[in-house]
């Protein structure tokens, strides 16, 4: 990766992120696929009921709540929408949704009795801090589907030799490892759906590698804002997009997949469709594997606490 663009990157990956590990094996036949939206909504029910003082109350209230500035559960699962800032000659400016301070993902789809799993849940900010209470909610969501627990476990990054922070926490750029990418050619697999809006329509058959990589960046800055405040967002010259605008698609086996899950707090289904599948590029990869191995561990596009926009490179 060419020194200039390390240095640019390299204050997005400052972002302290721990890790869970969560081994299990199936009771009975299980299908897995595209069940992380709900063992999302299992997860935040859990801390709800361990840490709001109304548990049965419905989510929607909680903006309402004399403790919400206090509250756990808000803190760690359900952060409330800021209102939007009013401008100078009447304008409005919308502030972004918060970001959830985890995401997650699952290894193991369709299981016969014995067969194993996991789950990888990455923490940010709040999070890490509440990482205990956060496994317990997130074991007994495991355990609410014909699933037994084997081990769960703080991890750390391959061959690390660095000592970690609070409860397993590391830098982002401790996590990944930037190939020296020496072939120009890069297969991304899109293991759940990727749902990305550019200039305000779903990006679909259009997708390409400088839209993947604008929603990665976009990513890391959101996580930086709102979990690691000291301003430093990268700063990226034209020459930077104008590389990964010249690398060219050369398969593209991605479909559309259709996913949803019941919210709590609008009371109706959230649809969290969007891309799944393989995609193939050619070009020059050397100044963005630190981005795309970043992108593998805080996942890209909306709704990625509820499992979205997880990549793979190949």
């Amino acid at each position: 990766m060419p020194q200039n663009y390390e240095q640019q990157l390299f204050p997005l990956l400052s972002l302290p992120v721990s890790r869970l590990k969560v081994d299990f094996s199936a009771v009975e036949d299980i299908n897995l696929t595209g069940i992380e939206p709900v063992l999302r909504g299992r997860i935040g029910d859990r801390i709800k009921r361990s840490a709001c003082l109304f548990p049965d109350l419905p989510s929607s209230l909680c903006g309402q709540c004399d403790f919400k500035q206090s509250c756990l559960y808000i803190r760690l699962f359900a952060p409330l929408p800021l209102e939007p800032v009013e401008l100078p000659g009447g304008k409005v400016r919308h502030v972004p949704s918060p970001v959830r301070p985890f995401v997650l993902g699952l290894d193991g789809n369709i299981l016969k009795p014995g067969q194993k799993g996991r789950l990888i849940l990455s923490l940010f900010g709040p999070a890490i801090g509440e990482c205990v209470f956060f496994l317990k909610a997130v074991m007994g969501a495991v355990m609410s589907f014909p699933l037994e627990i084997e081990t769960t476990s703080l991890f750390a990054p391959p061959g690390d030799d660095k000592k970690a922070g609070e409860n397993g926490a590391y830098p982002l750029y401790d996590w990944i490892y930037a190939d020296e990418k020496e072939s120009d050619m890069l297969e991304l697999e899109l293991l759940t759906p990727l749902n990305l809006v550019k200039k305000g329509r779903n990006v679909r058959e259009d997708l390409d590698f400088l839209t993947i990589i604008q929603a990665a960046l976009r990513r890391l800055r959101d996580l930086k804002r709102s979990f690691n405040m000291d301003g430093k967002m990268g700063q990226f010259d034209d020459s930077f997009y104008d590389l990964a605008g010249k690398v060219e698609i050369i398969e593209n086996n991605l479909g559309f997949r259709k996913v949803s899950r019941y919210s709590a707090r609008q009371d109706q289904d959230v649809f969290l469709d969007g891309l799944a599948g393989k995609i193939a590029f050619k070009g020059n990869f050397q100044p963005f594997m630190s981005l795309i191995r970043a992108a593998e561990i805080v996942h890209i596009g909306k709704g990625s606490s509820n499992g979205n926009g997880r990549i793979s490179i190949i």
